[in-house]
């Protein structure tokens, strides 16, 4: 009566199924073996990746080809991205320096190192760029790190000339509590 039943589900079910059903029964043993197999032999395993990458690079180039003509974008994410691995101390000086030219350029073009409260012009390194309207906390929440906030406003100096002021240090921080004060009140 086994034996029928058995030899029914032969008939009734291909080769590939029951493989199927029983890698589903012994799944854990069966990754067990490969992985004790892989570490007992991995010069053979290498070997044969070796073998296999020979036998099949054709095709897998044109894999390769026709995923990187379909996926452009992807491409050059991890391009960019193992770039920016390989480069990111010189990438960081780059734009360091790019912070402080930027910097510069849209100090000169709102009216150069003097403060428009005080007019104080003795230390450039004292003067500092202010939000007229106080919605700095707006701007860093757009745009992270300084160097897109200098890029931005390096590009659009007719927005930086509505919305940046150029004030000493004491002055902005007077600037600062006055505000608080005025909230606080």
């Amino acid at each position: 009566m086994v034996e029928d039943s058995l030899s029914d589900y032969s008939k009734r079910v291909s080769k590939r199924q029951r493989d199927r059903d029983y890698y589903q029964k012994h799944k854990e043993k069966i990754k067990l073996n490969v992985q004790e197999w892989y570490k007992s032999n991995l010069d053979r395993k290498k070997h044969y990746d070796a073998i296999y990458y020979q036998n099949n690079k054709q095709w897998k180039d044109r894999q390769n080809n026709e995923y990187a003509l379909s996926h452009p974008e992807d491409i050059l994410k991890t391009k960019r991205r193992s770039y920016v691995k390989l480069n990111r101390e010189s990438i960081n000086k780059r734009r360091r320096s790019l912070v402080l030219e930027y910097r510069k350029q849209i100090i000169e073009r709102l009216g150069g190192y003097v403060c428009q409260r005080c007019k104080y012009n003795q230390d450039k390194r004292a003067i500092e760029l202010d939000h007229v309207n106080n919605d700095g906390y707006k701007e860093r929440k757009n745009r992270t790190g300084s160097y897109m906030f200098y890029l931005y406003y390096y590009s659009n100096p007719d927005i930086a000339q509505t919305r940046l002021q150029i004030l000493c240090a004491n002055c902005n921080r007077i600037k600062k509590y006055e505000r608080l004060e005025k909230r606080i009140i």
